[in-house]
């Protein structure tokens, strides 16, 4: 059955509203497949959650061992590479979130690093700018320490079968 998920911290929450918002079962086996089923996201410690405008956002906490080398200034940063599989999941899930009847792929992504995240976590919020009849164009914001640090856009192509890919 589903739950009302009420407001809590920003990185315990699934979905986010003035109160409390009954999830619908799309959005409940949405959360489930990145949080509890994807393989990449238990690696890497992503989460998924929802807000009230339609923006899906996918944390990661802090992890030393997705830094690049260190700079010689002694500083490491995640790695860029890391930026983008956030980008591209949290987009995904907000182009998905409005397809409930199909599997969106990725056709592209353009990242913009803004300045280097060195020891903190990630978030990404992505919305949909622009939904066609066969792609979707999202945004996505990286922030760390609710400070914006990235900026990515990235496409989605609904494919012509909508479905999605055998198992």
């Amino acid at each position: 059955s589903r739950q009302l998920f009420p407001v809590r911290s920003f990185a315990s929450r699934w979905c986010s509203t003035a109160g409390s918002k009954q999830i619908t079962k799309d959005e409940e086996d949405l959360l489930n497949m990145l949080n509890e089923r994807a393989p990449i996201a238990k690696l890497m410690g992503m989460r998924l959650s929802f807000e009230s405008d339609g923006s899906a956002v996918v944390e990661l906490p802090y992890n030393a061992s997705l830094d690049q080398a260190k700079h010689p200034s002694g500083h490491a940063a995640t790695h860029g590479g890391v930026w983008c599989i956030l980008a591209d999941t949290a987009g995904w899930f907000a182009s998905r979130r409005t397809r409930p009847e199909c599997w969106p792929l990725t056709t592209d992504i353009h990242m913009r690093y803004l300045q280097p995240a060195i020891g903190q976590k990630l978030i990404a919020r992505a919305r949909v700018l622009h939904r066609s009849k066969r792609q979707d164009i999202c945004s996505v914001d990286i922030l760390a320490d609710d400070k914006q640090v990235g900026l990515a856009t990235a496409t989605f192509v609904v494919p012509a079968n909508r479905g999605r890919p055998a198992a």
